[in-house]
């Protein structure tokens, strides 16, 4: 019987060589992948994982070295050794990969602590030249105010007399405490003296006086004097300080409040009477109706927003 026929007889798996080639295998495949890593790790640039699971990987090479152990077949357990030793080999390849990501872990920790130790050395001068600052602040005010003259005590505080105002105020307080005794006799008025009235003893100082003053129309607070020129309503035919394009204020708010009664749709003011002279325009209908007017020689290309006076179904006022 030959060597190989007692090695398929007794189970043995393969000569010596092959394992040694194995061996050699694995080993280029690491040094392999390892010189890549390091050709790959380029400043700024961090090594990804790898994307396989390691776990289905380690779960194949047990079932390949389980079968290749316990199997009878010698062309079985050959295939499956090779099989598991390229499982090994892609495990191999993620050696360096991982080591090279624990590398750049511990540079990224240092200089995270770097940075840390930096940010705190700083923010110990901010706040030492924080207090510095403060400290001159201080004595710039300490120096001002002793710079600065002594204020001189008002005039009216050196007076020791009581002004006459004060005087009057305390009797108005204290009515009594200046009145005449009861003993005191008014003088005899006998029928030899002069019948001329006298007049009354001047008093020390009249009363305050409250002046009202009439704030001008619409909420202006510009006086009389800068009131500018008059203008002339074409819809009311009335004198107006402002004139919009063709109509005042109120003519404009009243062509306001039409649209939106319209759109409302509530009865719009008509007119079929025939007024006087000068009192036409006080009319809503009249006032609508002029309105409208103007409002066509500003615009003769836009439609009215309501319907026209000259409308039948609107001169009854529906």
């Amino acid at each position: 019987m030959t060597q190989r026929q007692l090695d398929m007889t007794l189970g043995h798996a393969t000569p010596s060589e092959p394992r040694n080639e194995y061996g050699r295998r694995v080993a280029a495949v690491f040094h392999n992948e390892q010189e890549m890593v390091r050709q790959r790790s380029e400043p700024g640039r961090y090594t990804p994982e790898p994307v396989e699971d390691p776990l289905s990987v380690l779960r194949d090479i047990a079932d390949h070295v389980s079968v290749t152990v316990g199997w009878e077949s010698q062309s079985v357990r050959s295939t499956n050794g090779g099989m598991s030793i390229m499982a090994l080999s892609e495990v191999t390849r993620w050696i360096p990969v991982y080591q090279q990501i624990a590398v750049e872990r511990d540079e990224l920790v240092r200089r995270c602590a770097e940075r840390e130790e930096e940010w705190n050395e700083r923010q110990k001068d901010w706040e030492r030249e924080r207090t510095e600052l403060l400290a001159q602040l201080e004595q710039l005010r300490i120096s001002r105010d002793s710079a600065l003259p002594t204020p001189e005590e008002p005039r009216a505080a050196r007076m020791s007399e009581p002004s006459p105002y004060q005087e009057l105020m305390s009797e108005r307080e204290d009515p009594d405490a200046h009145a005449p005794p009861e003993s005191t006799t008014l003088p005899d008025m006998s029928d030899g003296e002069t019948s001329e009235p006298r007049t009354p003893a001047a008093t020390p100082m009249r009363e305050p006086m409250v002046v009202i003053r009439r704030l001008p129309a619409n909420g202006s607070y510009t006086t009389s004097a800068r009131v500018g020129p008059t203008r002339h309503c074409s819809v009311c035919e009335e004198d107006t300080e402002h004139v919009y394009n063709f109509r005042c204020r109120p003519c404009k708010e009243f062509w306001r409040r039409l649209t939106i009664a319209h759109q409302r749709g509530k009865r719009l003011p008509t007119c079929e009477t025939q007024h006087p002279e000068g009192g036409g325009r006080k009319c809503g209908g009249c006032r609508r109706k002029a309105y409208e007017k103007m409002y066509r020689q500003a615009h003769p290309e836009e439609a009215l927003p309501i319907p026209s006076v000259d409308d039948t179904g609107f001169r009854s006022g529906g």
